[in-house]
């Protein structure tokens, strides 16, 4: 048994006067015993108070996001909506199809893989708050790796995605490796527009731009006829840095060229969809 529910009703009514409004508004919704012994006249006052800027705003929405963790604030909608356990960027054909999602946009990997805002925002709410609120980092986590026809070809291609929290902000990291058979097409600037398309959204790709990062099939062609070794690239229109980098593999019957290109995204920090954190990538 919780040690404040042992105490009387007027006890805990004497201490909810003297804290602060915020506090006893928080103070309330601990629990259900809670907000009957206090009542909902702090709760009430906090919430409904006018001129509320945008930083106390968001205090209280994640006041009621620890006090109901089955639920979770959507900026666009301007409401709360349930958690769907089941769901996921891996599952997201089992989520329900709201307005706000497709309007908030996404990164993908075909129809396998959809991280939408609403997945970063539950895997922050997670780490914020812990227990079942949200979802787990691993739930964003993916691997896909198979043959894929390039032209009269077959060429093998691995996508991997991979997240962690720093700083309260979500990074995405993702990597796609192309082994190109025949090196000496491989080479060939004709062929770069067929390689590219090989390459999914969520690694070189963005919001409303087919051409993804800045300069990288720039840099995928000359990486692959020169062989050069670059530093890493930032890009322009969104908070991505990323590497390629190219490998010549020999084996008995044919050299084989290696194509990778890793992508590191600040995603933001789940908050708000209509930030460029979030808005310049999905």
């Amino acid at each position: 048994r919780i040690p404040l529910h042992t105490l009387p009703l007027e006890l805990l009514q004497t201490i909810t006067t003297s804290l602060s409004t915020p506090d006893a508004a928080s103070f309330s919704l601990t629990s259900r015993y809670l907000l009957y012994a206090t009542g909902i006249h702090h709760l009430k006052t906090y919430l409904l108070k006018p001129g509320t800027k945008k930083h106390e705003y968001r205090k209280k929405v994640a006041m009621l996001e620890r006090a109901f963790p089955s639920s979770w604030y959507c900026a666009w909608c301007d409401r709360f909506h349930g958690y769907e356990k089941g769901g996921g960027p891996r599952e997201f054909g089992k989520e329900e199809k709201r307005k706000c999602v497709v309007a908030n946009g996404y990164l993908a990997d075909g129809e396998d893989y959809r991280l939408c805002f609403h997945h970063v925002r539950l895997t922050i709410l997670r780490d914020v708050m812990g227990g079942d609120a949200g979802i787990g980092l691993e739930e964003l986590a993916y691997v896909r790796e198979g043959r894929v026809r390039l032209g009269r070809s077959s060429e093998n291609v691995k996508v991997t995605v991979d997240a962690r929290i720093v700083s309260g902000r979500l990074l995405l990291y993702s990597t796609c490796t192309i082994s190109l058979r025949r090196a000496e097409k491989a080479l060939k600037w004709g062929r770069l527009k067929k390689i590219m398309a090989l390459v999914p959204q969520i690694v070189g790709g963005h919001r409303n731009d087919k051409k993804g990062h800045s300069n990288l099939n720039v840099w995928v062609g000359k990486v692959l006829k020169h062989g050069w070794k670059i530093p890493l690239q930032r890009c322009l229109c969104c908070p991505t840095e990323y590497h390629v980098g190219c490998e010549r593999v020999s084996s008995a019957h044919e050299e084989h060229v290696v194509l990778e290109i890793k992508t590191w995204r600040d995603l933001g920090d789940g908050k708000n969809p209509f930030e460029s954190a979030w808005r310049a990538h999905g």
